[in-house]
């Protein structure tokens, strides 16, 4: 698991991606992603605001959680 910012974290399983969210003691929400649902959330990122964000343009800052393909 792997923090990426704002009480998130990130793990994958498989082939899902699973995002949580802590308050600091516990996990308090937990959202499995399935393949076509990640799809369909990136396609959606894309249409919205993929113009303003590339993923060469976040710095790779630990304290706000950091990319491991960089």
């Amino acid at each position: 698991m792997e923090y990426i910012g704002d009480g998130a974290y990130v793990d994958i399983d498989g082939d899902c991606v699973i995002l949580t969210t802590s308050n600091g003691v516990e996990t308090t929400n937990r959202i499995v992603l399935e393949p076509q649902v990640l799809q369909t959330l990136m396609r959606y990122l894309n249409e919205r605001i993929g113009s303003r964000l590339s993923l060469r343009d976040i710095p790779n800052d630990p304290s706000r959680g950091r990319l491991r393909d960089e």
